[in-house]
């Protein structure tokens, strides 16, 4: 079984070839004036459920289009896709618990430095946390996104 990390990896890339990305991003551009890191998170917030370990599989960004629900998994992937497609630098970010256990993970963009973008419930808008405050997750690690 191939790790999470280089099927999420590969859905990021699926996407940035494929049109519906990069639609998607326009109309999001479009319609939200704010920075393309909170419109992404508005969107994602707005317009996908959130549904914990939903489904196991990892979607890429044209297949959460068609079917709005997904797990912090597959919001990385949305977000990390779209920010990659605005040309923004994204990487995504790993959280563990205190025994080493992956507890979360979501996407970050450069604005001036690396600023949190995870629409996951409880987490805060785009820019406004610190690593240690996402999630109660303990960052060990981060997977840059070649764009």
């Amino acid at each position: 079984m191939e790790p999470l990390i280089t099927v999420m990896r590969r859905m990021i890339a699926a996407s940035l070839d494929d049109p519906d990305t990069h639609l998607a991003l326009r109309m999001i551009l479009a319609n939200d004036p704010a920075p393309a890191p909170e419109a992404v998170w508005n969107w994602a917030r707005a317009d996908v459920r959130f549904q914990d370990e939903w489904p196991q599989v990892v979607s890429s960004l044209p297949k959460l289009l068609q079917a709005p629900v997904g797990d912090c998994n597959d919001l990385a992937v949305a977000v990390a896709s779209l920010l990659a497609a605005a040309r923004i630098p994204v990487r995504l970010a790993l959280g563990y618990d205190d025994e080493g256990k992956p507890r979360h993970i979501w996407a970050q963009a450069w604005r001036n430095g690396w600023i949190h973008v995870d629409p996951s419930p409880g987490a805060a808008p785009p820019g406004t946390t610190s690593p240690t405050e996402v999630i109660n997750a303990r960052i060990s690690g981060w997977e840059p996104i070649a764009i």
